[in-house]
């Protein structure tokens, strides 16, 4: 029986990925970092980590049902910055500003899947919406005080139009992320 590595993502346009891409390439030249690929941007809503084959079906019938009870909404971020936290960066993020829909989303997923007996990780922290913009190379990173400055406030936003179910292949150069399948949000006009 085959495992999947999964996680559950909303995935931005274009229009939005070229704003990161330009961000990474003004922002982001020391080679200290690592940029993200433009096809890995995401802002992820839950790892599943290994899933077994036979879960995979649950998974899609969650997400397709979740999906059909939102309707598309308003994803602002507001700040690119070190994370997950400032003493022990390992990631540049653009962080997300609070939003209710976003959080509704996620509880509603986590619910449902428990609820059909797929074991989530208990997080230890609240959802903090971001999306990965570039990592840092560990060998690199001596003092935490010395990296290069990257904060920038910035006022960004997506409409979210739907979810993606996203698995992630590590290999030796760093994850692959495959699209499994995305559900688009009631209404979207997709």
């Amino acid at each position: 029986m085959s495992i999947h590595r999964l996680f559950i993502a909303i995935r931005p346009p274009q229009s939005f990925i070229d704003e990161l891409l330009n961000y990474q390439q003004i922002a982001l030249k020391a080679p200290i970092f690592r940029w993200v690929p433009p096809l890995n941007l995401h802002l992820t809503l839950i790892f599943l980590g290994a899933i077994r084959e036979n879960q995979l079906v649950i998974i899609k019938n969650t997400c397709d049902s979740i999906s059909q009870q939102v309707s598309p909404f308003l994803l602002e971020f507001s700040e690119f910055c070190y994370g997950p936290n400032s003493q022990n960066p390992r990631l540049v993020w653009l962080k997300g500003t609070p939003n209710k829909k976003l959080s509704d989303l996620v509880t509603s997923l986590s619910d449902s899947l428990r609820s059909s007996g797929i074991v989530l990780k208990e997080e230890f922290r609240e959802f903090q919406p971001h999306i990965t913009v570039a990592r840092l190379k560990s060998n690199m990173i001596e003092d935490a005080t010395e990296l290069p400055p990257i904060q920038q406030n910035t006022k960004l936003q997506f409409t979210a139009t739907s979810l993606s179910l996203i698995e992630s292949v590590l290999k030796i150069s760093g994850a692959e992320y495959h699209l499994i399948d995305n559900y688009n949000f009631r209404d979207s006009g997709k």
